[in-house]
């Protein structure tokens, strides 16, 4: 009996927690907004691995790491700068108008010029030019990608991610049952099950938009906007580019280096991977939004956010790490021994990899945007140089991936160090 009501007494003071805490409340709804898309996606790759060939895995995982790197590359880090100013905006709808519509129109060109050069870039992928309608579902996977990051911004920056909740959870049934439809395809039934889940996401957050947010639309891009943004969105750009380029990249090099095969294989244990990357960068996001409406409390809301890191990660690390093997047949047996050691690597890395979103964040509330930019081109360049050159197996990708994390994180543990030191002092 005592038990019982002691189990009742914790589970209210976790529902009181959820409702009067925005950083725990928004944190969580952000990991189970993307542990949905991760567990979902879990169970699209699953089904992926045993219907398709491992090659046509290979060639598709490289398609959609090159559409995510093109639409960051075109979001021009609009997607972190809405966080920041829509709270204090007196017209939301402009500033989300024009971001969108300036989004649009630079994702364009950029699916555009790639195309252009694909042989150069990316020739194992040329066959997206094979055909009018694979030419322009590119371009428009490219375009609603790119707009998509920057529609969930507006959610939370709002500090309202339940909608990035319902969102994520449309999109994941759609491309799961889309997939299904397009099995026929080959490489590009994967590619356009990706494009019907974002379709689903886009219209499911303009839904919202009009019905929960007072949304007015309007076709005119606010120069003004954008250059009040740009000071921000400038280093915020560089900077997650850096942040996801190795992963993005890197299929890419392995594609062209070590065959699709091996691709395929590194991209699993990516995905898998990605399930834990929710943890650190979902509380990062909401520490990011909390910490510019109240800078005063940053210090308890960075340590708040590390324990709800630390309380989840390390229990789900070593758990894969111990059953990885059976995880990974749940895809197939070839990918239970191919990608066993390089997503062994990728987990024990997730520890540097939370640190350095933590203290990411920590920059970007004070302004040390660019300070954070040098610190992740030096890191991201010795991950790519590193796998381009000298890496001649996934597992060494996995191993130049880790110790570029750990440089980043000495680096901006130095930085972080630094400045506390010269703060306390000046008090």
């Amino acid at each position: 009996m005592v038990s019982k009501n002691k189990t009742l007494i914790q589970v209210r003071r976790g529902i009181s927690l959820f409702k009067r805490n925005t950083l725990f409340r928004n944190s969580l709804l952000l990991m189970a907004s993307t542990g949905i898309v991760a567990l979902f996606g879990f169970a699209f790759w699953a089904v992926i691995a045993h219907v398709y060939r491992t090659n046509q895995v290979g060639l598709a995982t490289t398609v959609l790491s090159v559409v995510t790197l093109l639409s960051m590359i075109s979001q021009l880090g609009l997607n972190n700068a809405i966080v920041r100013y829509l709270p204090r905006a007196k017209s939301p709808s402009r500033y989300i108008n024009t971001s969108t519509l300036f989004i649009v129109v630079i994702s364009t060109v950029t699916a555009i010029i790639f195309l252009i050069f694909i042989h150069t870039l990316s020739p194992k992928v040329s066959f997206l030019r094979d055909s009018m309608s694979s030419f322009f579902v590119f371009i428009f996977f490219v375009i609603m990608s790119a707009v998509n990051g920057v529609t969930d911004g507006v959610f939370i920056g709002s500090r309202k991610a339940q909608f990035v909740f319902y969102e994520s959870f449309a999109a994941s049934i759609a491309k799961l049952f889309s997939v299904v439809i397009f099995h026929n395809l080959g490489s590009l039934g994967i590619i356009d099950s990706n494009v019907v889940s974002v379709g689903m996401s886009l219209l499911v957050t303009y839904f919202f938009f009009f019905t929960r947010f007072s949304y007015k639309f309007e076709l005119k891009i606010r120069f003004s906007l954008l250059s009040r943004m740009a000071v921000f969105s400038g280093g915020n750009y560089v900077t997650n580019l850096l942040i996801a380029a190795p992963l993005l990249i890197l299929p890419t090099i392995i594609t062209n280096k070590l065959g699709a095969i091996q691709a395929a294989y590194f991209y699993i244990a990516v995905t898998i991977t990605n399930f834990i990357f929710v943890i650190p960068q979902s509380t990062s996001q909401s520490l990011f939004a909390e910490g510019v409406h109240d800078r005063d409390n940053l210090t308890p809301f960075f340590v708040h956010a590390s324990k709800i890191i630390s309380r989840i990660l390390v229990p789900t690390i070593i758990v894969l790490l111990v059953f990885s093997k059976l995880v990974l047949a749940i895809f197939g047996r070839g990918y239970a021994h191919g990608s066993v050691d390089i997503l062994r690597i990728l987990l024990l890395s997730s520890i540097l990899v939370s640190a350095n979103y933590l203290l990411s964040t920590y920059f970007k509330i004070m302004d040390l945007v660019w300070t954070m930019t040098l610190i992740y081109f030096l890191g991201t360049a010795f991950i790519i140089v590193s796998s381009g050159v000298y890496a001649k197996t996934i597992n060494e990708v996995g191993y130049c991936w880790i110790v570029g994390q750990a440089l980043i994180c000495i680096a901006q543990t130095t930085v972080f160090i630094s400045r506390h030191s010269r703060v306390k002092n000046a008090v």
